[in-house]
């Protein structure tokens, strides 16, 4: 019998782990052929052409230290830089899918690496212009919020070869979150092993559109869920 805080309603198009959150329940086992059908499915929605790579790195510092206690901060973040200015926008959105994965990147003056939302732009039919709409709202929106450094470019995809390789380098992290002492002077234990486990996702890829309104999205409202339930198993694992 599934855990009710996983009920939602579904969605229109939805490719990844996020899409069956029941999956990241920390009590159940993976299912390795899951994880290569996921990668599959990912890929075939990769056609050639261009694509937008977003890196949100999210600061860890005493500042910005909320961020790193739970889902709610990455949420508020996305909130914050997309919202949508006009009509032009918003249809740049809808004509267009995003991946979503989670990493971590160096950034110099930190002591740790910084939590990194990765997100990638795929537009309707090859449209440069989307991309650039997209662009725009980003570097728009980015300097009213404090606490994170965002990094764009432009990807262009030739081939499923192209797009394979390119989802193996989105997925890899180079090194990610330790029980080290630099790491434990700013996270708890329970912190460091949440992003541990949410880094380790894989990707999930959806419309753009719910971007717009992430909170209430499939994908936001499944990682709202997986976060309680891994709050519940870190407080019992951690006081038993």
């Amino acid at each position: 019998m599934s855990d009710p805080r996983f009920d939602y309603p579904p969605d229109e198009f939805c490719v990844g782990e996020w899409c069956n959150s029941d999956r990241l329940n920390p009590d159940r086992s993976k299912d390795p052929l899951q994880s290569i059908r996921i990668i599959e499915g990912l890929v075939r929605n990769i056609p050639e052409g261009p694509i937008l790579s977003v890196d949100m790195s999210i600061a860890c510092s005493p500042d910005y230290i909320s961020y790193y206690t739970g889902i709610e901060g990455m949420i508020q973040i996305l909130e914050g830089v997309f919202q949508p200015t006009d009509e032009a926008s918003i249809m740049a959105f809808e004509k267009s899918n995003v991946m979503f994965s989670l990493s971590t990147n160096y950034v110099p003056g930190f002591l740790i690496p910084l939590l990194t939302i990765r997100l990638d732009f795929i537009p309707e039919d090859g449209d440069k212009t989307i991309l650039q709409e997209i662009e725009y709202l980003i570097s728009e929106n980015s300097p009213r919020i404090c606490g994170y450094l965002s990094e764009v470019r432009v990807v262009e995809i030739k081939s499923q070869q192209d797009a394979n390789l390119f989802i193996t380098k989105r997925m890899t992290t180079r090194e990610n979150f330790r029980f080290s002492k630099d790491t434990l002077s700013l996270l708890g234990r329970s912190e460091i092993f949440r992003w541990i486990q949410y880094i380790d996702t894989l990707p999930t890829m959806f419309n753009g559109n719910e971007l717009l309104d992430f909170r209430w999205s499939r994908m936001g409202m499944s990682m709202k869920n997986v976060d309680l339930v891994l709050s519940d198993f870190l407080r019992d694992s951690l006081h038993n």
